[in-house]
């Protein structure tokens, strides 16, 4: 999806991925869908919740759980915490 933010057509990123013009079709449609308000609520949600339960989280659930923020973030639909 950087590559469709980044200006490229689906041609562009059929070259660069390998993906078939018709796989491409399907996951930009799929990802333009995802609405940055909604995501950015879900990672609020999931902060809450770790905070509410008092999670102590060990060394595998923080990589777990930075693994599930960093594709958000990376699409910009979450703002950083301070």
């Amino acid at each position: 999806m950087l590559l469709d933010r980044a200006g490229c057509d689906l041609l562009m990123i059929c070259d660069i991925t390998g993906h078939s013009y018709r796989s491409t079709q399907a996951i930009v449609k799929h990802y333009r869908a995802r609405k940055a308000a909604q995501a950015e609520s879900g990672i609020d949600w999931l902060e809450l919740q770790v905070r509410k339960e008092g999670l102590n989280l060990d060394r595998h659930s923080v990589g777990v759980f930075q693994r599930c923020m960093a594709p958000a973030k990376a699409f910009g639909y979450a703002r950083s915490r301070a």
